[in-house]
C-alpha cells in the first residue's frame, strides 16, 4: 500500500548539457581577464596600504620614506594600468559586441 509517491529529478540542469559541448576559448579568456582585473585591484589596494604603513612607521628616516614613496608610486602606476586595461576590454566589448568581462 502506497500513501505517497514522488519523483525527484536529481539531474536538474545537467541533463540539458550534451556530452559533446565544445570548450569556448572566448569565455575562458573573458573569465580569466575579469579575474585578473579583480586580482590586480586587490593587489593595488594592498600595496597602497603597505606603502602607507611604511610611510607611517618610517620615523623620519630618509631612506625609509623614499622606499615608502616608491611603493605608493608603484601602486598608483599599477592602478592606472589596471584601469586602462579595464577600459580597453570595455572598448573591445563595445566594438565587437562580445562579453569579455563580467563583474
Amino acid at each position: 500500500m502506497t500513501l505517497f509517491q514522488a519523483t525527484v529529478d536529481i539531474g536538474g540542469e545537467l541533463a540539458k548539457v550534451s556530452p559533446n559541448t565544445q570548450f569556448d576559448l572566448g569565455i575562458f579568456i573573458g573569465r580569466f581577464a575579469g579575474f585578473g582585473l579583480i586580482l590586480a585591484g586587490i593587489a593595488t589596494f594592498a600595496f597602497l596600504v603597505l606603502g602607507g604603513l611604511k610611510w607611517t612607521t618610517a620615523g623620519g628616516d630618509k631612506g625609509k620614506l623614499d622606499a615608502a614613496r616608491q611603493d605608493i608610486t608603484n601602486a598608483i602606476i599599477g592602478l592606472t594600468i589596471t584601469a586602462a586595461s579595464f577600459a580597453f576590454f570595455g572598448l573591445l566589448q563595445y566594438l565587437f559586441g562580445i562579453d569579455i568581462v563580467k563583474l
